[in-house]
């Protein structure tokens, strides 16, 4: 499944919906955190890209399926990223400075910190010795 249109065509909402769906159901065929979230991206923002696809291949599963590294859909969506926005071009760089990009980052940063503690508050609560 593709979706039709482009980004301008999409709203907001929709597309990410739409990555939502495609990124899922991706990940149910094929196994394949990384490609799967990338992939859902792709298509909905219409990238090419072969090569950066079979590249983020090896992270799947935390990175050679062993858990050890990063989360694959991380990966994926940050490969996406860095597709649209190459900070070492100056007219990116600019671009990020004039949207204010780094009190985005701090809200980013806030809200990944706040995820990651709500489930590392979940998991060690379901442990016995870090029951209250």
């Amino acid at each position: 499944m593709k979706p039709e249109g482009t980004l301008i065509t999409y709203g907001r909402k929709e597309a990410i919906q739409i990555a939502y769906d495609l990124g899922h159901q991706y990940e149910l065929n094929a196994h394949y955190c990384p490609q799967a979230s990338l992939a859902a991206l792709m298509d909905v923002f219409h990238m090419q890209d072969d090569t950066l696809f079979r590249s983020v291949f090896g992270f799947h599963g935390g990175s050679g399926n062993r858990g050890i590294g990063p989360c694959g859909a991380l990966v994926g969506g940050i490969a996406a990223i860095g597709y649209f926005f190459d900070f070492s071009r100056e007219e990116d760089k600019k671009l990020f400075e004039e949207s204010r990009g780094h009190e985005k980052c701090a809200q980013v940063v806030g809200k990944g910190a706040a995820l990651a503690a709500a489930v590392l508050w979940d998991a060690l609560h379901e442990i016995e010795p870090y029951r209250t």
